[in-house]
Order: C-alpha cells, then sequence, then structure tokens
C-alpha cells in the first residue's frame, strides 16, 4: 500500500500552530496527539469494519483495538471546562400515612426554598426536610377528642 501524507490547507495549517503553540509542542507532536484523542472518542468497532490496512488483522499496531497512545501529551490546560449546574432553587415533599382500625389518612407538605449564593444546596435540602418532618410529627399528634390534629 503506498504512504500517502496529506497536506493541510494553510487555515488548517494555522489552527494546528495555535494548538501546538498552546500546549508548547512541536506541530507534528500536537498533531499526532490530536489524532489520538479524537480516536479515542470514536466507535472502534465502526472504524475496523471499514479498515483497509492489512497490517491492521494482527491487531498490534492498532489504537481501535488496543487503546494504546504513542503521543501521551497533556492537553487539559487548554481544554474547555464544562459547565456547571448550578442549583437555584429545590422542593422538598414529606408525606406520611396513618391507619387505625381499618381506617387511615394521608398528611403531605411540600416545601419550595430558593438557594442563596455560596449556600450548599444539600444543606438547604436537609433543613426543609427536617422541618416537615417535624410539621408532619404536628401534624399527626392526636388531640384531647382523638382526632388528628389538622395543623396547616
Amino acid at each position: 500500500m503506498p504512504l500517502y501524507t496529506p497536506e493541510l490547507s494553510d487555515y488548517h495549517s494555522a489552527v494546528l500552530r495555535r494548538i501546538s503553540w498552546a500546549i508548547e509542542k512541536p506541530m507534528t507532536k500536537s498533531l499526532s496527539a490530536i489524532l489520538e484523542i479524537i480516536a479515542q472518542a470514536l466507535d472502534e468497532k465502526k472504524i475496523c469494519e471499514k479498515c483497509k490496512d492489512p497490517k491492521c488483522q494482527t491487531g498490534k499496531d492498532c489504537i481501535f483495538k488496543t487503546g494504546h497512545k504513542v503521543a501521551v501529551i497533556d492537553i487539559s490546560s487548554i481544554q474547555k471546562e464544562e459547565p456547571k449546574m448550578k442549583v437555584k432553587e429545590i422542593a422538598v415533599m414529606a408525606s406520611k400515612k396513618v391507619a387505625h382500625n381499618f381506617n387511615s389518612c394521608a398528611l403531605s407538605y411540600t416545601a419550595t426554598a430558593e438557594i442563596e449564593e455560596g449556600e450548599e444546596f444539600l444543606e438547604v435540602i436537609q433543613n426543609v426536610k427536617d422541618q416537615l418532618v417535624q410539621k408532619l410529627q404536628q401534624g399527626l399528634l392526636p388531640q384531647q377528642n382523638g382526632k388528628l390534629n389538622a395543623a396547616t
């Protein structure tokens, strides 16, 4: 099989040059690292299905079969950061069902709380839950006449 060396357009050569400057590596090493990163993101089965390289049958030198990387370059310094989810509001529901002499009743409370800047949303959820459970316990206390308390 003849060796084919693709040429880059001026535009894509400039893209590669800029990436290389950012990771402080020569363009040849940067291009190798870029290809390996892309290769790991692709479906190896679909690639191998269309592969025409006779040497690839052994899989020894194939990144799609071995996952082996040659050009190990850290690009984390130039990768985009994943957007972080910011919780601004939570809703919590607490309910309890009580059965007595074949009669049952259910009591539910729901609360919504806004999360202030710098507040940990898991703590807010726990606090709201604790308040709702306390409200449920008060609402389920029998009054002197034996009926359940209708707390609101």
